[in-house]
């Protein structure tokens, strides 16, 4: 398995939308347009594992404004909402809250252990920024399944509300906490 990040040299948009559409059989998933709009402004956008050349699973994060990371929070949130001036792409000092969009992995990869890979990832690049002190304040999540619930979980997220359409996942964060929610992970 090879862990990549996104970058401004690689836009994976397309392979990352025909992934999710073939995982959830096209329920729901981010066109191929927004998923650009957002790498656009974000380029660092998807932590992405390939095996043999095959895009087995990714995740996705976005930093956001206090007010844009505010309406994650609320029951008629809409991340196809989220624009790129919603996003904060890591150039400053400061605090940031960072918006989990999606963990998709290939059924014939689950069991291969590349959902952990993606969420240590995730963790470790968040863990990163703290050298350059760029601090991760709140995580949070929608989340639409069972095993999401559990991935939120094992990043040290918790159920902070429920809707019909799913749930969200919050977390207050410290380098600490970051630190405590891998080590768990990587037990």
């Amino acid at each position: 398995m090879k862990l990549i990040q996104s970058s401004p040299a690689l836009n994976p948009c397309k392979e990352v939308h025909d992934l999710a559409a073939k995982v959830y059989q096209a329920q729901d998933v981010l066109s191929a347009k927004i998923l650009e709009h957002w790498w656009s402004a974000y380029p660092q956008l998807f932590w992405l594992v390939y095996e043999d050349e095959t895009l087995c699973g990714y995740t996705s994060a976005l930093p956001l404004t206090r007010d844009a990371f505010a309406k994650t929070l609320t029951m008629d949130f809409d991340e196809k909402a989220i624009q790129a001036i919603d996003i904060l792409p890591f150039e400053q000092v400061g605090e940031y809250q960072i918006y989990f969009s999606s963990i998709v992995v290939h059924p014939v990869w689950r069991s291969k252990g590349v959902s952990q890979v993606l969420r240590q990832a995730f963790l470790q690049g968040l863990l990163n920024l703290y050298a350059n002190d760029k601090r991760t304040t709140a995580l949070s999540s929608w989340v639409v399944s069972e095993r999401g619930s559990k991935m939120m979980a094992s990043l040290g997220m918790q159920l902070y509300r429920q809707a019909q359409k799913g749930a969200v996942y919050y977390a207050e964060q410290s380098k600490e906490k970051l630190a405590s929610s891998l080590t768990r992970l990587s037990g």
